[in-house]
C-alpha cells in the first residue's frame, strides 16, 4: 500500500464532501477522499444563472451517454453528472427541496428501518444554514446556505391567482409543509453565488492535518482480504496506487459510478461478473439493479408581454445586472429564471403528489437586445415538469472489466404504462391551468407539444419523443432487508465487511421532489452510522406508529395545504 487511513471515501461529491468534513472532524482519525475529476474552478461555476452552461461543459462533467431507450424513441440520451469536487451539486439547478415526508416514511416501511421522516428530520435540519432560521423544521446553523429564490414576483402573482382559481392549494414553505401546492422551492446560494457542498462542507476543512485530498485519483477496484474491504486501487498522474483503510472503506461515487466500482471488484450479480471475467467476491444481485429517474418534458407557451427575464436581457441592463452581481449579489445572475413551482397529482385519489411543475420565464432562444440595435427574443413561458413517481425501473451495467469504461446505463423511461399516464394527466391539468384567468390572459399560444396535439395518443407520442431524464438517479445500491437490498439500513454492503455505500444509490426509492437535499441528508446521517451515534429524536428503532394518519394531522394543521386522502 502506498498510503493508508482510517476512512478512504470515494468520491468527492454532495456525499462525499459531508463524509470528509464530518469523519475527519476527530483529529485522531486519518480520513482520505479520492475523488476522480477535478478541484473545479470556475467564474461559471459561480453565477447561478450560468448552470446550464456549467452543467454541459465537457471540463466538469462526466459525459456519459445512456442506453437508447426502447420505451422512448430508441434515443441514447447525455446524462449530465458532475466530475469534480462538489459533484452534481457543483454544477446543478440549486434547487433544494426534501420532497415529502411520505417518501421516507415509505423507505421504513419497506425494511429501511430508521429512515422514516421523524427519524431523518434531525440531519435535514444539520445540513441547513436556511434564510428562514432555525425552527422545529428547519436549521439555521448547518455548512449548506438555504436561500429564497429571488422569483418573478408578478409572474408568481399571476399563476398564485390562477391555482387559486384551480383550487389547487398554495405552500409558502415545500420543506415543512411537504412538497405540495403551488409556491417556490429554496435554493442553495449564498449572496447570490452557488453554494455547493465543495465550498461548504469541503472547502472550511481542507487544511486539516489529518485530511488528504485527492482529485484526478480514479478509483478502480476495492481490495478485499477475503469478505472485508481493506483499501482501494486507483489511478492518479499516469500511476496505479493504491491505499489502505484501517476502518473502512465508503463509498460516494453516486448513483452510477458506486455499482460500477462494485461490480469491477467483485461484488454484483456472479453471472454477470463472470460474463466479464471478474472473480466473485460477493453475488449481490440488486447491484445496479432498480435505477429509478425522474422523466422529465416540457410544456412551452407563449406570452403577449415581457416578463422580467426578458426585460432585464436589454444590454444596459444586462450590464448593469452583472456590476449589481459583482458588488452586491443581487439581481439577474443570482438564479434561474423562475416565476413559480408546484407539486399536484394526475389523479387525485394519489395520497401525495406525483408531479411537478416549474414555470420558467425564458425561452431558448432568449438573447441580449438593444432597442434599434438588436431585436428581443423571449416572451414564453417555460413548464419544466417532472414525474415524481415513476414506476418504471432500469440498470447500470459493466460494459467491460476495463474501469476507463463508461457503465452501461439503461433508465427504461416509460416502460411502464402508468407513467406515460400520469404525464398525459399532467398535460391536460397545465393546459387548464393555462386556459384559467388571469395566466390565460397573459398565454397567446401553445407552442410545445401544441394545441392541435389532443388525443391521449398524439400527447403518448410527444411525450416519449421529447422526455429526458431529470438527473435526479437513485437507487441502484438499495438499502433494505430484502433479497435485492444491497445495503443494510446502516448502509453497510451485505455480506461484507468494513464497506458501506453512502451516496444517492441507497435510496429504496426516489424521492418526490430534486435529489441533493436527500443526499446531503443521507450523508449526515451516514456519518453518524459509521461513527456509531445518532442525534437524539432519531433512533434506530422505527416508530410504528408513524403512518399516513399521522402525516394527515400534522400537514392539515397548515390552512394552505390539504389533507392526505
Amino acid at each position: 500500500m502506498n498510503e493508508e487511513a482510517d476512512f478512504v471515501i470515494v468520491g468527492g461529491g454532495s456525499a462525499g464532501c459531508v463524509l470528509t468534513n464530518r469523519l475527519s472532524a476527530d483529529r485522531t482519525t486519518q480520513v482520505a477522499l479520492l475523488e476522480a475529476g477535478s478541484e473545479g474552478s470556475s467564474l461559471n461555476m459561480k453565477v447561478p444563472l450560468f448552470f446550464s452552461k456549467i452543467s454541459a461543459d465537457p471540463r466538469f462533467g462526466w459525459q456519459y451517454i445512456a442506453e437508447p431507450e426502447p420505451h422512448a424513441g430508441g434515443r441514447a440520451l447525455p446524462i449530465k453528472r458532475g466530475k469534480v469536487l462538489g459533484g452534481s451539486s457543483a454544477i446543478n439547478g440549486m434547487a433544494y427541496t426534501r420532497g415529502h415526508p411520505g417518501d421516507y416514511d415509505g423507505w421504513a416501511d419497506a425494511g429501511a428501518t430508521g429512515w422514516s421522516y421523524k427519524e431523518i428530520l434531525p440531519y435535514f435540519r444539520r445540513v441547513e444554514n436556511s434564510w428562514r432560521g432555525s425552527s422545529a423544521e428547519h436549521g439555521g446553523e448547518g455548512p449548506m446556505p438555504v436561500a429564497r429564490y429571488q422569483r418573478d414576483e408578478v409572474l408568481f402573482d399571476t399563476i398564485a391567482a390562477t391555482v387559486r382559481a384551480q383550487a389547487l392549494p398554495l405552500n409558502d414553505d415545500f420543506d415543512a409543509n411537504g412538497a405540495d401546492g403551488f409556491g417556490c422551492y429554496d435554493t442553495t446560494t449564498t449572496h447570490g453565488r452557488r453554494a455547493s457542498a465543495a465550498t461548504h462542507y469541503l472547502a472550511p476543512v481542507r487544511d486539516r492535518k489529518n485530511l488528504l485530498i485527492m482529485s484526478g485519483a480514479l478509483a478502480t477496484r476495492i481490495l478485499f482480504d477475503g469478505k472485508k474491504a481493506i483499501g482501494v486501487e486507483y489511478e492518479r498522474g499516469g500511476k496505479t496506487l493504491s491505499i489502505r483503510a484501517k476502518r473502512e472503506v465508503i463509498l460516494a461515487a453516486g448513483t452510477y459510478a458506486s455499482p460500477q466500482l462494485l461490480m469491477l471488484s467483485g461484488v454484483g450479480p456472479a453471472a454477470h461478473l463472470t460474463e466479464h471475467g471478474i472473480s466473485v467476491v460477493a453475488d449481490l444481485p440488486g447491484v445496479g439493479q432498480n435505477l429509478q429517474e425522474h422523466p422529465v418534458i416540457g410544456f412551452m407557451f407563449g406570452v403577449n408581454r415581457m416578463v422580467q427575464f426578458d426585460r432585464d436581457m436589454r444590454l444596459d441592463r444586462l450590464a448593469l445586472s452583472m456590476l449589481r452581481w459583482f458588488a452586491f449579489g443581487k439581481g439577474l445572475f443570482t438564479g434561474v429564471p423562475l416565476g413559480a413551482v408546484g407539486f399536484f397529482r394526475s389523479r387525485l385519489t394519489l395520497p401525495r403528489p406525483d408531479i411537478e411543475v416549474a414555470f420558467v420565464s425564458s425561452s431558448f432562444d432568449a438573447r441580449p437586445w438593444f432597442p434599434f440595435v438588436r431585436t428581443a427574443r423571449g416572451k414564453t413561458i417555460w413548464c419544466c415538469t417532472w414525474l415524481l413517481q415513476p414506476e418504471s425501473r432500469g440498470h447500470v451495467r459493466l460494459r467491460s472489466d476495463d474501469p476507463h469504461d463508461h457503465p452501461a446505463i439503461l433508465h427504461n423511461m416509460l416502460a411502464e404504462q402508468s407513467d406515460v399516464q400520469a404525464l398525459v394527466a399532467a398535460l391536460r391539468r397545465l393546459r387548464d391551468i393555462a386556459a384559467t384567468r388571469p395566466l390565460a390572459d397573459m398565454f397567446e399560444s401553445e407552442k410545445l407539444p401544441g394545441a392541435d396535439l389532443q388525443s391521449d395518443a398524439e400527447l403518448e407520442n410527444y411525450i416519449r419523443s421529447t422526455a429526458v431524464p431529470g438527473a435526479h438517479p437513485t437507487s441502484t445500491c438499495a438499502m433494505g432487508n430484502g433479497p435485492d437490498a444491497v445495503c443494510d439500513p446502516e448502509l453497510r454492503v451485505q455480506g461484507l465487511e468494513s464497506l458501506r455505500v453512502i451516496d444517492a444509490s441507497v435510496m429504496p426509492k426516489v424521492v418526490a421532489g430534486h435529489s441533493n437535499a436527500a443526499t446531503l441528508m443521507i450523508a449526515e446521517r451516514g456519518a453518524d452510522l459509521v461513527l456509531g451515534k445518532v442525534l437524539e429524536g432519531a433512533t434506530r428503532v422505527r416508530q410504528a406508529a408513524r403512518s399516513r394518519t399521522n402525516i394527515n394531522q400534522r400537514l392539515g394543521q397548515s390552512p394552505s395545504v390539504p389533507a392526505y386522502p
